[in-house]
């Protein structure tokens, strides 16, 4: 590639900046340009929902490069940016502000997008989803409020919530989940000693916690949190 030639990456992502650094890792001396939705830098999503949302880690662990990475390596970052359309034969992109961007070469690295129910309740402020720094810091702040939390569900969220609740137990108490299934309640019980109910009336009959998580697979969620919605019951769910 000569000089002269501009490679643009939609897609601020950990593909979008490892592809950039091995560009200039390889020789290409023309312009790059890094364009990412959000207003972060490229960070990695694991972090999200492990070291960063219990408070172990700073959000810093999570990014791809340094703040100085880019600059150094004549990287164009263009964040809280969306790339509205492109147009191929002219070999340019469009972005939300009005601003057109021409390319040589173009890479697409902008991921998967979370699935937002369209439900009655979905609108409500306690229905979160984890997919970037700001859903994790927005869910980190609600686990943070405390008090006696109930799971609906005994999937790998559950459990997901479940060791958060065992790494901060001065911070919130799991008081009891439901499970539908007798046998898998009873493991839940003994693997982690919080109460388990077949429905959701058993659990409230025990006491009305302060929010509900909703941990069931996609198909269910909907229900579940119509249910609670329609109660007026506290949701925190994570999807």
């Amino acid at each position: 590639m000569s000089d002269g030639q501009r490679f643009v990456i939609v897609g601020a992502s950990l593909a979008g900046a490892s592809a950039a650094e091995a560009l200039r890792e390889n020789g290409f001396s023309g312009s790059i340009t890094l364009v990412g939705e959000e207003p972060h830098r490229p960070y990695e999503r694991p972090p999200l929902s492990k070291g960063y949302l219990l408070g172990k880690e700073p959000a810093e662990r999570a990014y791809v490069h340094s703040e100085s990475f880019y600059a150094e390596h004549d990287i164009e970052l263009r964040l809280d940016t969306r790339v509205t359309a492109i147009d191929r034969e002219a070999k340019e992109v469009s972005l939300a502000g009005g601003d057109r961007i021409g390319y040589d070469k173009l890479l697409l690295t902008t991921g998967s997008s979370v699935v937002r129910l369209k439900i009655p309740g979905a609108g409500l402020s306690g229905v979160h989803y984890l997919r970037s720094l700001d859903d994790s810091e927005r869910l980190k702040q609600a686990l943070e409020s405390g008090g006696q939390v109930a799971i609906v569900g005994g999937g790998w969220r559950a459990e997901f919530f479940l060791r958060i609740a065992r790494a901060l137990p001065e911070r919130f108490r799991i008081s009891g989940m439901v499970v539908r299934d007798a046998a898998k309640g009873k493991a839940m019980t003994d693997a982690w000693g919080v109460p388990t109910h077949r429905d959701l009336d058993a659990l409230l009959q025990a006491g009305k916690p302060g929010f509900f998580i909703v941990s069931v697979p996609q198909p269910a969620a909907p229900g579940i949190i119509a249910e609670l919605a329609a109660r007026n019951l506290p949701i925190l769910t994570e999807t």
